[in-house]
């Protein structure tokens, strides 16, 4: 398959640096030139905004919220999901 899925955990002191932002461009850039990806996903918690902003600084687009999908803080919670496509990263 080539769809390949990315996630990113950093420590608070880190936040707000563009650390993140940096190393998801990175990686989505080493998907495409260099594992044959057509396809790259991420998730986040529809309440972590701070992760959202990451996805979209870094060119993925929203495809949709998964309604009710993961469990936690006892309470069920929606996920963002993003992509980025091969073809978009040619064009950039």
């Amino acid at each position: 398959m080539r769809e390949w899925e990315i996630g990113w955990v950093l420590l608070p002191e880190y936040w707000k640096m563009g650390y993140a932002t940096e190393a998801v461009k990175t990686l989505i850039g080493y998907a495409f030139s260099s594992l044959n990806a057509h396809r790259v996903v991420a998730y986040a918690n529809a309440e972590n905004l701070q992760s959202e902003k990451v996805m979209i600084r870094a060119g993925m687009i929203r495809d949709g919220i998964l309604r009710e999908t993961r469990f936690c803080n006892q309470q069920w919670c929606d996920e963002f999901i993003y992509s980025a496509l091969e073809k978009e990263a040619t064009l950039n």
